[in-house]
């Protein structure tokens, strides 16, 4: 994505420390750094439009993704079925600079969140229900349409092989061609409860079939609370213990040959502020592409403040994993949450903070999303979005980025939340 040039920057964000990175990646170098500017502004000369669902479609925007001209947002509280909130997922397409809606996915059966995780791939969607009917309790499950002649159409759903009834499977998902991962973060596993789980289904012939289960260790639970997937390479996050907090997060890193899946490396924070706490959440959310991996840590305590939130870059070079920046919004302050979502593609990073303040410390009327790219080796925050500040204020909740398009994803809170259906803000160069 082509971002605005010529922006102010000082190398003022927190790097790791040479010393402290030889010490725990055994000499591999620090790849990038971290340049912030506090006094950016929105991206200039961009187009910004917003989407809407239908009627009150309360949860639209709570999930999103982008493929080419065609964006996918999940509405997992859109009342479906004789207004019961079964959830419902939303097309829109992009014409003549133009963006329309072009359609409206449903679950065709009873559900209760279906839209809560979607997923796009060349002519193909995921759409998770980790509330929806299974084959053992709520289970959950996963929808996949394909897009034919006729337009879209349900073609198969996916479920657990082995359920053991609060799953939650299908509370996110990721798709790459025919691979497909979805995550179970609330699966039991005997008599670790909450352990977690991820499930690899592949398509051959047109039918989906389960090729993996990934499970953790000891070490980790709620595994599977977000998943990424890029060329056979999957991250998987989970809580745990990093050696410092519990619930300071891991992610896990697993590469296919063949048929079978194999975990290669462990990412989990550095240079944490404050790790006294309940820890930090890294790998709350994920984003992979190229062999970069983008971690959100919402719940760190940084220098701004508790729970100002923080996310870490990760690259491959050589075959082995490096540090390459860790980002954070340095005029952000406590409660901030950034790095709730993020999103990645090529040298753009987008971090959601979901609750934004202003330099006073009032609530701002919209979360943002900040928009990183890579420049010279290192990291410089671009531009700072904000959601659709129509109507009531909008707590930023999911991005998704591609070429030169960017989505972010807000739901209404407070007094005025009442009657207000999520939107999405799209911003184009």
């Amino acid at each position: 994505m082509r971002w605005p040039s010529g922006l102010r920057g000082a190398l003022r964000g927190p790097h790791t420390s040479r010393r402290d990175l030889l010490a725990s990646l055994g000499a591999a170098p620090l790849v990038g750094r971290y340049v912030d500017d506090a006094a950016v502004g929105r991206v200039r000369g961009a187009r910004r439009r917003t989407l809407a669902g239908e009627g009150s479609a309360e949860g639209f925007g709570g999930a999103l993704a982008l493929d080419g001209g065609t964006a996918l947002v999940g509405a997992a509280g859109a009342e479906t079925v004789d207004d019961l909130p079964t959830g419902a997922a939303f097309l829109f397409t992009r014409e003549a600079g133009d963006w329309t809606r072009a359609g409206r996915l449903t679950p065709g059966r009873d559900g209760n969140r279906f839209g809560a995780s979607v997923a796009l791939d060349a002519g193909t969607a995921l759409i998770g229900d980790p509330l929806g009917p299974g084959d053992d309790g709520l289970t959950g499950s996963v929808t996949v349409f394909e897009r034919g002649e006729q337009g879209w159409s349900r073609t198969a759903t996916l479920t657990p092989s082995e359920p053991t009834g609060a799953d939650r499977f299908g509370s996110v998902v990721a798709l790459d061609g025919d691979t497909a991962v979805v995550g179970a973060g609330r699966r039991d596993d005997g008599a670790a409860v909450g352990a977690g789980a991820a499930s690899v289904f592949t398509r051959s012939g047109g039918d989906w079939s389960q090729q993996a289960r990934l499970t953790p260790d000891e070490d980790s639970y709620r595994f599977g609370r977000a998943v990424a997937l890029d060329d056979g390479t999957a991250v998987i996050g989970g809580l745990g213990r990093d050696g410092t907090a519990p619930g300071s997060g891991v992610a896990f890193v697993y590469t296919r040959t063949g048929d079978r899946w194999t975990e290669t490396t462990r990412l989990t924070p550095w240079d944490q502020h404050d790790t006294s706490d309940e820890g930090g959440g890294f790998g709350r959310a994920l984003a992979l592409d190229e062999g970069r991996v983008l971690v959100g840590a919402p719940g760190e305590t940084t220098a701004d403040g508790y729970r100002a939130g923080a996310a870490y870059l990760v690259e491959q070079t050589g075959g082995r994993w490096r540090r390459a920046a860790r980002l954070r919004a340095t005029d952000g302050q406590s409660d901030d949450r950034f790095g709730r979502a993020v999103a990645l593609d090529g040298d753009t990073a987008i971090v959601v903070a979901s609750t934004p303040r202003d330099r006073r410390g009032a609530m701002s009327p919209a979360g943002a999303a900040h928009l990183f790219q890579r420049r010279s080796g290192g990291w410089q925050r671009a531009a700072t979005e904000p959601v659709d500040a129509a109507g009531p204020p909008r707590r930023a909740t999911a991005a998704a980025v591609a070429a030169d398009d960017a989505l972010i994803g807000g739901e209404p809170v407070g007094p005025r939340a009442d009657g207000h259906g999520g939107t999405v803000r799209v911003v184009e160069r």
